[in-house]
């Protein structure tokens, strides 16, 4: 038995049609292998292991009635998309549904790619997919390199002098697009689709490093006791000495979220302190009020590591985040699906008529692509 026949297994246990024999090697497979284990595994490896499992089960268990219930059906949609790289939930699982096959997908849309713009303080416009690898910029000293995988370095030459004017920078993503840049002072950025950084072209000469944020980004600082680190959005400033944190202040979402992986950041509102994190804690805002909860660092670094990832949200909001990666527009056919909360995680990288697909075999939802718009339909 290899990959490909437990998958088979699986998909007839998903339909309904497997034999009592067949029930329970998958069941006894699910049953070996923990969830959050299966998609650690390479191929190779799952390969071996489900071979050993099918000896052992064939060598030494007797084959008798799996009696499945609501939750073994929905291990067994799992491990169907975990084997393929995807898995998702719907969390509402009063009833199993079968897999509507009416989709309809006229036409595909390919991931977004490792790109953005650099806006000199001069105003130039440098597009980096269309950019040569090596030094594309230099401003008072300071050389702007764009390395093969597709980072953006910064380096200052030692004479620069400090009391240079300040000037300032930003890198802006696209829709579908994301990139990575190290700033003057070493500090690593990831940024997110639709997203946006300003930032200056040395910290030489300042006393507090400060960039300005619109969407999503994740902040690796390097530590500088004397000058703290300042993420200013639209509603707050995060301050931090050094640390690794993400802040999502998309003005699409229903609040901003910064989210604490180590070290510390005091969240202010204004002039007044909204309150301090903890490793493994996040601020969330909505209009003034800050909460602050325990994070789910997986769900919310998921973008960061090149992965979709859903934990009880509502479909309008993983729609949202499709719609930024994949650059297309999406419409519902019915308000009420836009509550309804999935979970799952899949890649980014791959058409978004797969990412469609793995939310369709939860059997509570369809789509259709006709050009770059998604219609989100019933799947009664």
């Amino acid at each position: 038995m290899d990959r490909k026949d437990i998958k088979n297994i699986l998909y007839k246990v998903d339909s309904g049609t497997a034999s009592a024999e067949e029930e329970e090697i998958a069941k006894y497979w699910l049953h070996y292998f923990h969830k959050d284990d299966i998609s650690k595994l390479s191929a190779a490896e799952l390969d071996e292991e489900s071979e050993l499992i099918f000896k052992a089960l064939m060598k030494n268990r007797k084959v008798k009635s799996a009696g499945l219930n609501r939750f073994w059906y929905s291990a067994v949609a799992a491990a169907i998309v975990i084997i393929t790289g995807s898995v998702f939930f719907y969390n509402h699982q009063e009833s199993r549904k079968p897999l509507s096959s009416s989709n309809i997908y006229v036409n595909d849309v390919a991931p977004g790619t490792k790109t953005a713009t650099l806006t000199l303080a001069n105003g130039k416009r440098i597009v980096l997919s269309d950019a040569l690898n090596g030094q594309i910029a230099k401003q008072a000293g300071v050389s702007i390199i764009k390395t093969p995988d597709g980072q953006l370095i910064y380096k200052i030459d030692p004479a620069v002098q400090t009391d240079a004017k300040q000037t300032y920078n930003s890198l802006t993503t696209s829709r579908s697009e994301t990139y990575q840049i190290i700033l003057p002072d070493g500090s690593k950025v990831w940024l997110n689709a639709a997203s946006s950084i300003k930032y200056p072209s040395t910290f030489a000469a300042l006393k507090k490093r400060v960039i300005e944020l619109n969407g999503e980004a994740y902040f690796e600082i390097s530590k500088d006791k004397e000058r703290p680190f300042i993420v200013k959005t639209a509603d707050q400033e995060v301050e931090v000495l050094g640390t690794h944190f993400n802040v999502n202040a998309y003005g699409d979402e229903e609040a901003t979220k910064t989210t604490l992986l180590e070290g510390s950041v005091r969240i202010n509102i204004g002039k007044a302190v909204a309150g301090m994190l903890k490793p493994g804690q996040q601020g969330i805002l909505s209009g003034d009020k800050l909460e602050i909860e325990p994070a789910d660092i997986e769900t919310e670094l998921a973008w960061k590591n090149g992965f979709f990832r859903f934990n009880d949200e509502k479909l309008e909001s993983i729609m949202r985040k499709i719609s930024r990666w994949y650059d297309i527009e999406v419409v519902f056919e019915n308000d009420a699906l836009k509550k309804e909360p999935f979970a799952g995680v899949t890649t980014r990288f791959t058409n978004v008529s797969e990412l469609l697909r793995m939310l369709e075999l939860t059997g509570e939802v369809k789509f259709q692509i006709k050009g770059r718009q998604i219609r989100v339909l019933n799947a009664k």
